[in-house]
């Protein structure tokens, strides 16, 4: 089984640290940002997932090639 990587993107981490610098560390007054960075984790994770789903996609067009044309034994 794969992990998929659900680390922070770039683009995560530098809207975190905008807010850190513009709000402080204490959000809780401004739930429009927990709105926020909710979308950006979610969009990451989504980008991870297709780009994992066009890999597998290329593996198994290449499985189905090897299998119609098996190389010289």
């Amino acid at each position: 089984m794969t992990s998929i990587d659900i680390r922070p993107s770039e683009a995560y981490s530098t809207y975190n640290k905008y807010v850190i610098l513009k709000y402080g560390e204490d959000t809780i007054l401004h739930p429009e940002i927990d709105m926020e960075q909710d979308k950006i984790e979610k969009h990451a994770l989504l980008e991870k997932i297709e780009e994992r789903a066009k890999m597998y996609a290329g593996m198994n067009k290449k499985i189905q090639l090897l299998s119609q044309n098996p190389p010289p034994t």
